[in-house]
């Protein structure tokens, strides 16, 4: 549980800041080709994942519409970019193991019109069905509307 926890806030955290969109100067029709740039999700593997079930989901990934690229990131490296992202909280990267991040899949789409087909959809489903996959995750926001709303739940209430 605790894992699955830790896995959640690293998950939110990369998500909210790779939505680098909520800069307070963004136009808004600037902030919508941002979305289209940031067109991805991943997919988490158990740790129990075989090479073949590895390979069937690479597979899957490439074979889907408008992907634009599918990379492969491993334990090593995601504890890699976890301590990048909590260099300032040495404490806390002493808390987690190497390898309690799990393996993954990041996959670019052509545009985030196709990543809200995905999302909540049926390819989400047939992709959290295939075995060796843990959880299938997108990004907090996929529309300008969301995103607003989302920095409004993060700003702090004013003063």
């Amino acid at each position: 549980m605790r894992r699955l926890t830790l896995l959640l806030t690293v998950l939110t955290v990369v998500a909210l800041s790779g939505c680098g969109l909520l800069k307070k100067d963004n136009p808004e029709d600037e902030l919508g080709f941002k979305l289209d740039d940031v067109a991805e999700f991943s997919v988490f593997l158990r740790d129990d994942v075989t090479d073949a079930q590895r390979t069937q989901l690479q597979t899957s990934l490439q074979a889907l519409p408008e992907v634009s690229s599918v990379r492969y990131e491993s334990k090593d490296e995601a504890y890699r970019k976890f301590k990048d992202l909590w260099a300032d909280d040495p404490d806390f990267i002493k808390s987690v193991s190497p390898d309690a991040l799990p393996e993954s899949f990041r996959i670019k789409l052509a545009s985030m019109a196709r990543l809200r087909e995905f999302k909540g959809g049926q390819v989400e489903t047939d992709l959290k069905a295939i075995p060796g996959v843990q959880e299938v995750v997108f990004p907090i926001c996929t529309t300008v509307d969301e995103c607003k709303q989302q920095k409004a739940t993060m700003s702090p209430a004013p003063k």
